[in-house]
Order: C-alpha cells, then structure tokens, then sequence
C-alpha cells in the first residue's frame, strides 16, 4: 500500500522531465519556473490527500480482512509512509534537476545516503527486527529528500516553503480534473461492456 503513494508523483515525474528539459532548451524561464512550482504543488496536493486515504484502510481493513498476524505489516507500513511521502515528492524535484541539466546531483544523492542507509539498517535491525528495518528505510527517504531539496535549490536557486504549499489555483485544478476522470473511467466502462 505505500507504493501506491510513489504511482501519481511517478507518473508526473516521467512527463515533467522532458517538458523541463524543453523549456530549459528553448530559454522559457518564466514558463519552466511556473511549470516547477505548479507540479510540485500539485504533487505535495495529492500526496496529503493520499496519506489519510491509505492509511484509514491500512488501519481499519488489513486485520479484519487478513488476520491478526498481518497487525505488524500494519505497523511496518505506517513506518513507511511519511519517507514514501517525502520521496514522492523528490521525483518531481529530480524531474526538474535532470531537466535542468544536473543529472550528476543524483548520483550525489545515492553516493551519500546509501552508505548512511546501510549504517542505520547495521543499527536498527539487531536492536529493533524489522521495525529497524522501516525505520532505517523511511529514514533513507527522509535524507534522499532532504538532500534533493538542497540541489533543487542550489539548481534552481530557490526552495521556498511556498514552493511546497498549494494555493487555491492547485485546487480549482484538481476539481476541474475530477469529472475529466470521470467522464474517461465511464468511456472505458462502456468499452469493455460492449
């Protein structure tokens, strides 16, 4: 279930890189600028509307379905979620980095926190099983952020806060995007029945 967190700011990160890229070729500063801020404000959006809309059936679900033994899955996932939630949104922060022409900075990223992951799963593990385990993961995904919004910043040159908040044009874009899913979720309903 915490991988479903990783699937929308995936999916933006795949389209965001080339139209970056593109932008940054073509010199559209200002554009490039209002595309970066608008799908990372989207991404930090639907991570925190996804987060009560997993965890809730995550919560309340997995043990009436499956069994008591499935209650540590349970703790493990909510371990995990807040370092998915931050990695969803470093794929959009890298999205624009590598489209800005800074691929190197995520080889920076692996190259440091990947000693620093096996550290603390050399810590955690023994002392705490596999709640070490998450923890040590979540903690990974805490740094990889952290330190992709350091290069994003040092790329870009900005990283406010209010990069990260969305206003109420992120919203009226989001309510404007519901009955277009609606009306393709019924057009592929209709095709499959008929």
């Amino acid at each position: 279930m915490t991988g479903v967190l990783w699937l929308v700011p995936s999916a933006l990160s795949e389209v965001l890189f080339p139209r970056i890229a593109a932008l940054s070729a073509s010199g559209a500063d200002d554009m490039r600028s209002f595309v970066e801020a608008k799908s990372l404000r989207h991404t930090v959006l639907l991570v925190a509307l996804a987060l009560p809309l997993l965890t809730a059936p995550l919560v309340v679900l997995v043990v009436p379905i499956y069994g008591a033994g499935f209650r540590p899955a349970v703790d493990l996932a909510l371990i995990l979620l807040p370092g998915v939630a931050l990695m969803g949104l470093s794929g959009v922060l890298s999205a624009t980095i590598v489209g800005r022409g800074r691929p190197e900075f995520g080889l920076y990223t692996a190259a440091i926190v990947t000693p620093l992951t096996i550290a603390a799963y050399a810590l955690l593990i023994p002392a705490l099983d596999a709640r070490g385990a998450a923890l040590a993961k979540s903690l990974s995904y805490v740094a990889s952020f952290a330190l992709t919004v350091w290069f994003y910043r040092r790329v870009t040159g900005s990283a406010r806060l209010a990069l990260f908040v969305p206003t109420r044009s992120e919203l009226a874009d989001l309510r404007a995007l519901v009955p277009q899913i609606r009306e393709w979720l019924t057009g592929v309903w209709r095709r499959r029945t008929a």
